[in-house]
Order: C-alpha cells, then structure tokens, then sequence
C-alpha cells in the first residue's frame, strides 16, 4: 500500500536488515533509545543471529547519543534473558 511505502521510506535510517549469505535473515527497527522491533526468520532463529543483531541496534542506538537502550519483549520470550 502506498501509506505504508511513505512510512517506511520516512523511517529508513531507523529501519534495518541482517543479510548471511545473500538472504535476509533479520529486520529491526529503533525508535529514539528503543528497540521497536525485531523479528528473525523461523529457519535462522536459534543460531546466535537476534544477539548478534540486537547488539548491532543497540551500538547503533548508543552511536547516535543516546545514553540506554531499552528493549521490550513479552512474556516468555528468550530475548529477556
């Protein structure tokens, strides 16, 4: 849908891929100091990639001045620890 390409085209310095041998792997997004978004593909999970690219946002996060980052997560999911 058209609103939806204007909103990802606005938000692209915040929005971001993780690609492992020409496949996308990872997408994220931040907001500010938070991490808006993260989702890795079902057949890559378990494989250290959502560490490695939620440490990347949270470099990026830093990187851009600000002094936390916050991730959010529900209930249950492996990202809390």
């Amino acid at each position: 849908m058209e609103w939806e390409r204007e909103q990802y085209a606005e938000n692209k310095d915040n929005m971001f891929v993780m690609i492992v041998d020409e496949t996308i792997v990872a997408v994220g997004k931040i907001a500010g100091n938070k991490i808006s978004m993260v989702a890795i593909s079902i057949e890559h999970q378990s494989r250290g990639y959502g560490r490695s690219f939620v440490k990347f946002l949270i470099n990026e996060i830093i990187s851009r001045g600000e002094d936390k980052a916050i991730l959010e997560v529900v209930k249950g999911n492996f990202a809390k620890a």
